[in-house]
């Protein structure tokens, strides 16, 4: 079902992070009616509970772009402003509609018969209303006659009777009913099959369709809280504006985000980074008794019960006092670091999904790199674990039915917490859970992960290649060079600038010797083999370029086309003295601007005939229009 969400592109401009984390707690602040009105009030059971808000990032899969959006139970005018403030105004931020299900659950195709069976067993992830007819059944008058030869018409399967009318394609035979499918000319050409609707029929004759979540067998990560002591979730990770701060020291660092994002960019399959997240209420009490607890040695069981007993405060050392002392005072510092009126109850989870028929451990290779991607977040007393889908439960069965289950929760935008010293709820301050919410700018990204995203390319070094989809209009017009593929070697089509974008300017600027005029030749080539017109190179340095580009139009083009249309006019050292292509004499003797320069033209056409032969000038085309409009031009 499609839902309002927020999506974010982001560009190469950075992110302030100082005010981060202080609009995000603003979030705390949001609160849901449970009931509303004066009957609201009057009731004693009158509550405000915490509205969920959701982070996504999504890839649908090879070549596809890795999208973020935003999602909320409620308020999601309020998230847009707060994400507004905190991104740069170049990011762009629109609202969008968004059919999670669609884009993670890929259709499978299916023959006539495997489609009746799965319609009829409810197998599909689609609810037949207004596409079900009942058939008519077969009467002894002479419509039975006409009803029967169109039954005769089906194309034969085995036992079901199921099949396509040529006169129907798209009436499919369900048992006593008939299911109407999309016709084939629905499937987008220009877009993944997920992409695809309801099931629809394809030009094979099969039917494209999704399977239940019931068929499925995704696969997936959920990142849990690890404390060291069980009220160690009191501490904190790495806060999002510690972790900037030492990232700007290193050019080569990234959010653990970006790390993740490259991992999406990778997948083969449609795949999503889930992050679910609501208001927490104040534990500042808990907070209290915890720091005293930890001043008095009374933090751990043993320590209450038994620690009076072993106390030899003789036997022990000033260093071993020391250490203690630290060791306390690093975790009461982290837990008022944590601001307990403040924080957030937080999910995080990944998971990708496949069908029954192609089932198998490339999802596992897909999602196994993903756990250790949060690892640099880890504070010294509570840290992220990450944990498949799939490692709960000793039997197959059980583990498949978990992960189904945890697919729904990801659908279903579910926040679930649990106890001990492993939970998978993170308590999270706001400077904490932005590690894991904003989207990072293109600087942080590799070149891979930024084009993948479909950042905005802004003084990146090298550029990164244009979105699959957006190659095609480089495939015209004065070729630039290869771009490097996905693995890294050159394509074997070069990518042009499009005719369109020739007429504005553009420079190559290099070191000597790093091949300026081997690229420029390169560029005349590639005009004058893909557009109209002539072509035309000014050498002021005369180191030999223009006779090199003669070669190079011979050698690729064919001596003969080289004395036909092109034309060398080498400059002596020393000129005469009149200007070749002034015609303002001519008109202050009363002639027309087009008499004098044809006058001029018929003038040079003699010299040219004297200086390349009258036959091959006849055979130049080019150059009578070349003279007039260098002439015209001055």
């Amino acid at each position: 079902m499609s839902q309002e969400y927020i999506r974010v592109t982001p560009t190469s401009e950075k992110l302030t992070a100082n005010e981060i984390p202080t609009i995000l707690a603003s979030l705390h602040k949001l609160t849901t009616e449970e009931s509303n009105g004066l009957r609201g009030l009057l009731n004693p059971f009158h509550s405000t509970r915490a509205p969920r808000f959701e982070f996504l990032a999504v890839s649908e899969g090879h070549n596809e772009p890795v999208e973020f959006y935003y999602g909320a139970d409620e308020h999601l005018d309020t998230l847009e402003t707060r994400l507004q403030s905190i991104y740069p105004t170049t990011f762009d931020i629109e609202r969008v509609e968004l059919d999670l299900e669609r884009k993670l659950i890929p259709p499978v195709e299916y023959s006539h018969e495997a489609f009746a069976d799965a319609v009829t067993d409810g197998e599909l992830l689609y609810e037949f209303s207004d596409e079900k007819t009942q058939s008519k059944p077969p009467d002894d008058d002479e419509d039975s006659v006409s009803n029967q030869s169109v039954t005769d018409t089906k194309h034969p399967v085995s036992d079901g009777g199921t099949g396509v009318s040529p006169d129907a394609d798209t009436q499919i035979d369900v048992g006593d009913e008939t299911v109407e499918v999309a016709p084939p000319e629905t499937v987008p050409d220009d877009c993944p099959r997920t992409a695809v609707q309801q099931p629809t029929l394809l030009e094979s004759g099969t039917i494209l369709a999704r399977p239940a979540l019931e068929m499925l067998h995704p696969r997936g990560v959920r990142w849990c809280g690890t404390a060291s002591r069980k009220k160690d979730w009191m501490t904190t990770l790495v806060p999002f504006t510690e972790a900037s701060a030492a990232g700007s020291s290193n050019e080569s660092i990234g959010t653990p985000l970006a790390t993740l994002v490259d991992q999406l960019s990778d997948a083969e399959r449609p795949i999503a980074f889930q992050v679910v997240f609501k208001r927490r209420n104040s534990w500042q009490a808990d907070a209290d008794i915890r720091k005293e607890d930890l001043v008095d040695g009374r933090d751990t069981l043993a320590q209450e019960l038994i620690g009076p007993l072993l106390e030899v405060d003789d036997q022990q050392t000033d260093s071993q006092d020391r250490e203690v002392s630290e060791a306390v005072a690093q975790r009461i510092e982290r837990i008022e670091a944590k601001n307990p009126k403040r924080t957030f109850t937080v999910n995080l989870r990944a998971v990708t999904v496949t069908s029954p028929e192609t089932a198998g451990n490339d999802l596992e290779s897909q999602v196994e790199p993903l756990s250790p991607v949060f690892d640099p977040l880890d504070g010294p007393f509570y840290r992220l674990e990450g944990q498949r889908f799939r490692d709960s439960g000793w039997r197959q069965a059980t583990k498949t039915k978990n992960a189904r289950k945890a697919l729904k929760r990801v659908l279903h935008r579910e926040l679930i917490t649990g106890r001990g010293k492993t939970r998978p709820d993170l308590v999270l301050s706001a400077d904490e859970l932005a590690n894991f919410i904003l989207v990072p700018s293109a600087e942080q990204l590799s070149v891979e992960g930024a084009r993948g995203t479909r950042a905005e390319q802004q003084s990146r070094n090298p550029l990164p290649r244009p979105h699959q989809d957006l190659m095609e209009e480089f495939r015209d017009g004065m070729a630039i060079g290869y771009a490097l593929g996905e693995n890294g070697e050159s394509e074997k089509t070069p990518t042009h600038i499009p005719p369109g974008l020739l007429p504005t300017h553009y420079g190559r600027f290099g070191t000597t010797g790093s091949g300026k005029s081997k690229a420029l030749i390169n560029d005349m080539l590639s005009l004058y083999e893909n557009t109209e017109g002539p072509v035309i190179l000014i050498d002021p340095k005369g180191d030999g370029m223009t006779q090199n580009y003669m070669r190079s139009h011979a050698r690729q083009f064919g001596m003969s086309d080289l004395e036909e249309n092109v034309i060398h006019f080498p400059i002596p050292d020393v000129l005469p003295g009149f200007s070749f292509f002034n015609i303002e004499p001519s008109m202050d003797n009363g002639r027309r601007r087009a008499d004098a320069v044809q006058r001029k033209a018929d003038h040079y056409e003699e010299i040219l005939k004297l200086v390349m032969g009258t036959d091959r000038y006849e055979r130049a085309t080019v150059a009578p229009t070349l003279i007039k409009t260098l002439i015209g031009s001055v």
